[in-house]
């Protein structure tokens, strides 16, 4: 994986150990299939908890007896945890914390109002980062505050758009109220991509990661250079612009 400007560790040295020794010691995973097949299940409990060989089968495409199979050698072999949950009849499972750690984990957010070049190029270069890309998508309220107005798009369009993008495995919508420290909490990302222009945050991001003594590295995505909108602010521009010559509207 190719290095990225202006990537940092924010928690091991205070820990004296970096991910890929991590990794090691924990138990890494081989083969593609079942490799993938965790990396779904990762996906899948970040969505929405603990699951079973039905969820997985719709989420990736193995057909459900297979993906039962593997579920069970995943469990075997530590990658997973089995849980017997009361009225089923099979058990549900969820990541071990030996399978978290086989899996790089890229956490990014934003606005997302109006997709453009330059949101398509961000999550690209996110994704290269690691093996499952995480996006938060702002609620319409905290956008509001943020820039006094709220978004063209309604905050669960603009979720639904960004999880349909192909880099994207998951997309989540912010929560009121929740701190940045419970959302890095939960999600213990490998990895947190911060916008070439998003200085202070990545600022206040690495002094968090470095109080509650993550492992996680804090990477300032590049800005595209070529043609293409590459802002919000541009697509507005354009279509006023555009609509205020023709002298009507859509």
């Amino acid at each position: 994986m190719a290095e990225a400007q202006g990537r940092c560790w924010a928690g091991p040295t205070l820990l004296g150990v970096d991910a890929s020794q991590r990794r090691w010691e924990m138990g890494d995973i081989r083969d593609p299939l079942r490799r993938e097949l965790l990396r779904q299940a990762l996906a899948l409990q970040i969505s929405s908890g603990p699951f079973g060989p039905e969820e997985l089968s719709r989420r990736c495409g193995v057909e459900e007896p297979i993906c039962g199979r593997l579920l069970e050698a995943l469990a075997a072999e530590g990658f997973l945890e089995r849980i017997e949950a009361e009225g089923r009849r099979r058990p549900l499972y969820k990541v071990s914390e030996k399978g978290r750690a086989a899996i790089r984990v890229v956490l990014t957010g934003g606005v997302f109002d109006g997709i453009h070049m330059g949101h398509l190029f961000a999550l690209n270069e996110a994704k290269k980062l690691g093996d499952l890309l995480i996006v938060v998508v702002a609620r319409d309220s905290t956008a509001e505050g943020r820039k006094g107005k709220r978004p063209i798009f309604p905050e669960w369009e603009r979720r639904a758009l960004i999880e349909a993008m192909k880099p994207v495995d998951v997309a989540l919508l912010g929560q009121e109220g929740l701190s940045l420290r419970e959302f890095l909490d939960r999600i213990r990302p490998d990895v947190l991509a911060v916008g070439y222009d998003q200085g202070r945050i990545e600022e206040a991001v690495r002094g968090l990661i470095a109080e509650m003594g993550l492992r996680t590295e804090v990477v300032r995505l590049p800005k595209r250079d070529g043609p293409g909108l590459m802002s919000s602010t541009e697509v507005r521009l354009r279509i006023v612009g555009d609509w205020g010559r023709a002298g009507s509207g859509p």
